[in-house]
Order: structure tokens, then sequence, then C-alpha cells
């Protein structure tokens, strides 16, 4: 038996997966950015780290959205 997709809807589960992964993370960044960078395993929780996170987050969101939003 041949591997590979039975049907056309994997791809779509696993873009919406992705989607709200990102999202998520997303969130996760922007709210709390020393929570992430210690799961990270980035030292410090200097303002300059903190700024990095959040802009990474307001990234992801805008990704996870626009993964979510294409048809």
């Amino acid at each position: 038996m041949a591997r590979g997709r039975r049907n056309g809807q994997d791809g779509t589960a696993l873009a919406t997966a992705l989607g709200v992964f990102s999202l998520a993370l997303g969130t996760a960044q922007v709210l709390s950015p020393d929570g992430v960078s210690r799961l990270a395993g980035v030292r410090g929780g200097s303002p300059t780290v903190q700024a990095v996170q959040r802009v990474f987050g307001v990234r992801e969101l805008v990704q996870g959205t626009g993964i979510l939003a294409s048809p």
C-alpha cells in the first residue's frame, strides 16, 4: 500500500493546526514574553529580549491569521 494522503483534507487539517498553533504561540509571546523566553532557554529578562519576543509574537499572530484566512 502506498503512503500518502488519503484524501484532500489532510493538507487542510495540517494548515489549520499550524494556523491555530501560530495564533497560540503569538499570543503567548505578546502576553508573556519572559515565560516564552524561559521555555526556549533564553537567559535574562532584559527589555530588549522582551521587545524581541513581542515583535515575534505579533509576527506569529499575522502569520497565523494569514494561514487560517487562505482558501
